[in-house]
């Protein structure tokens, strides 16, 4: 949040030579450009099984997704979002549910490359951030369950597709 705050301000500075392409759009006021975002999707992941020297791949698993973002100005973001699911449903008898929760910082490229256009009907973002989960491991060969947690990294790439005025399709990596 503090590297999107002195983004801001540094897009708003002025140079005397050549003037900023968004000279024009003015930060944004606390209570505008708000997004509430809901998904869902599949997972796949690689981890070593608790109490084995065995490594399942290519388990899939699903996920939901509940996010808020505040766009700053045009080109610059932050977002909060939960996360819930199942890493994996294996065979062997491993089910593993998790929580995260995250904020991410976001620079909208298309609007920071091609300039601020009400009518585009695609937007490339990146964005990236840190946050918490906490994991939930029930094996059925043990007796109790196993319960992790730990620090994440977010990054990636969202790709927005524009359905409606009110309405957003993302496709995110």
């Amino acid at each position: 949040a503090i590297v999107a705050f002195s983004m801001g301000s540094v897009f708003a500075q002025e140079n005397s030579a050549e003037k900023l392409r968004w000279k024009g759009i003015m930060n944004n006021g606390f209570w505008s450009n708000w997004e509430i975002g809901v998904a869902g999707g599949v997972n796949g992941t690689s981890w070593q099984v608790p109490g084995t020297n065995k490594t399942d791949k290519n388990d899939m698993g699903w996920q939901a997704e509940l996010s808020a973002t505040k766009w700053y100005n045009p080109i610059v973001g932050s977002r909060v979002v939960f996360t819930a699911g199942e890493l994996n449903k294996s065979s062997n008898g491993l089910n593993s549910n998790f929580m995260m929760a995250t904020t991410d910082g976001i620079i909208n490229l298309s609007n920071w490359i091609g300039g601020y256009r009400e009518d585009r009907v695609y937007y490339a973002k990146v964005f990236g951030g840190f946050g918490f989960n906490l994991v939930d491991i029930d094996v059925d060969d043990y007796s109790k369950d196993e319960v992790g947690s730990g620090f994440v990294a977010t990054y990636g790439l969202i790709n927005t597709f524009r359905v409606c005025k009110q309405l957003d399709i993302n496709l995110e990596f």
